[in-house]
């Protein structure tokens, strides 16, 4: 019989670790979260941090994650996550991203949609993949697409509602709300696809990213018109890039495509492969991730 599980007891408990509950728990601890949404919760306060969910005009939100141990917060990491996922399980249960050797800084948790189009579903396991989904919300990773910001309009096709243009404006919020001065970005799979354009459509704006399973994705249509990049002011800073995989990754092939046409464009790329990893986020590697971002190694 599978017992109840409370969620705030749970990340009490086991914020830190690598959990393997089964499905059904998982499935119970999923839609305590998408209650959070649904209700329009606006904080979140457990032993460890506090997230506080903002809303933009546009009607777009993001989360922001403070640990209870971090002082004179001066960095900012933003997490992309992968398709069918939603910010608020990103932040409580499938990520922890706090550390006790870092602790200057904040994470911020953004929220794909559906050409713009927040789909939201009832937590349930994906018939195809196994793994639990909350609807087909993605970041969109075709420059030419109408949810992202256009290569010939810098305000984008769809305005503030883009998803390039959603990044800017958070970027701005959290600037002004937490007085950040350096941004970092994480992505997983898609979101680490998708992440892969922040050099061309906001040179400048990261100082490292991190493409965790994504690189160079498996979208027929997506592209990386390093062209334009070279057409930007000189100024820019490059962001120093990492590919995270695995040698059981579906996406390993991509990542190490993507790490050489990196270095290749003059970016310094690293890559860090794990031998048995398949595609999944493990709370175990992100010690790994934070040193390559806060002390330049992994």
């Amino acid at each position: 019989m599978i017992k109840n599980v409370n969620l705030l007891s749970f990340i009490n408990e086991n914020y830190n670790k690598n959990t393997h509950y089964r499905t059904l728990e998982l499935l119970q601890l999923s839609k305590q979260i998408y209650q959070l949404e649904i209700n329009n919760i606006t904080q979140f306060e457990c032993d460890h941090f506090i997230i506080n969910k903002y809303t933009l005009p546009n009607k777009r939100s993001y989360l922001v994650k403070t640990p209870k141990n971090s002082n004179n917060i001066t960095k900012c990491i933003l997490f992309f996550h992968g398709s069918r996922d939603l910010h608020w399980d990103c932040a409580l249960l499938s990520t922890n991203l706090i550390s006790n050797k870092y602790l200057d800084y904040i994470i911020v948790y953004l929220q794909g949609n559906n050409q713009g189009v927040f789909n939201l579903e009832e937590p349930h396991l994906h018939p195809q993949y196994g793994y639990i989904s909350y609807g087909e919300n993605f970041f969109e990773i075709r420059d030419s697409a109408i949810n992202f910001t256009g290569p010939t309009d810098p305000t984008g096709p769809t305005g503030p509602t883009g998803d390039i243009n959603y990044v800017k404006e958070v970027k701005e919020n959290i600037k002004n709300k937490y007085n950040t001065s350096e941004f970092f970005a994480i992505g997983h799979s898609n979101g680490g696809v998708f992440l892969t354009l922040f050099p061309i459509y906001l040179p400048g704006e990261f100082s490292k990213l991190i493409s965790h399973q994504g690189g160079m994705g498996y979208d027929e249509y997506f592209n990386i018109p390093f062209h334009l990049e070279k057409k930007l002011d000189n100024n820019f800073k490059l962001p120093d890039m990492l590919f995270y995989t695995g040698t059981e990754d579906i996406h390993f092939l991509p990542c190490v495509q993507a790490h050489n046409i990196f270095l290749n464009e003059g970016f310094n790329s690293e890559i860090y492969i794990e031998k048995g990893l398949k595609h999944t986020w493990r709370k175990c590697d992100e010690w790994r991730m934070l040193d390559f971002l806060f002390s330049n190694k992994i």
